[in-house]
């Protein structure tokens, strides 16, 4: 692999190309002088491609993996207080990936209910994550929960878990 201060071979070929051509016609020119006009030219080449709306474009955030809690047991007549959210933490590092992030209630019965978030994870690393959802039922008793589910980014593209398939 090589570093990213420096160019391919085709690249390097290209320009060496153009130095050779340049110097035949300009004893005076330099690779320095290559490398510049080259730059230039690129920049007004994509400056046009911008312009035609065919520039480089980040891909759209699609969120395609769903955490999801089921609160049961609940006794009757509870009702929520707090709604949950949702934590992601970085298994091995601890690191917080995505913090609060309010979870949808998806469906609920006399005695449960049902949290989900969808994950955007194009820009995720590979790795076990762990996500920490925090909410208050209120009953006749107040019942504060947490919960602990996890999910492996790896896993998503190796078993087909993403949503979008």
């Amino acid at each position: 692999m090589r570093p990213t201060s420096t160019f391919s071979p085709q690249v390097a070929a290209a320009i060496g190309d153009f130095t050779h051509w340049s110097t035949a016609i300009d004893p005076a020119h330099t690779p320095e002088k290559s490398v510049e006009m080259v730059g230039k030219e690129a920049y007004i080449l994509a400056a046009g491609l911008i312009q035609k709306d065919m520039g480089f474009k980040e891909a759209v955030s699609i969120p395609n993996y769903e955490w999801q809690i089921n609160i049961g047991s609940l006794p009757i007549g509870w009702a929520v207080e707090e709604a949950a959210d949702l934590t992601i933490y970085n298994w091995d590092t601890g690191a917080a990936m995505y913090r609060h992030a309010l979870m949808k209630e998806t469906a609920r019965t006399a005695t449960s209910i049902r949290y989900s978030w969808m994950w955007d994870i194009k820009d995720v690393p590979c790795g076990l994550y762990v996500g920490v959802v925090n909410f208050t039922i209120a009953a006749r008793q107040r019942c504060r929960g947490l919960q602990v589910m996890s999910g492996s980014v790896t896993d998503i593209f190796e078993t087909g878990k993403r949503s979008d398939r």
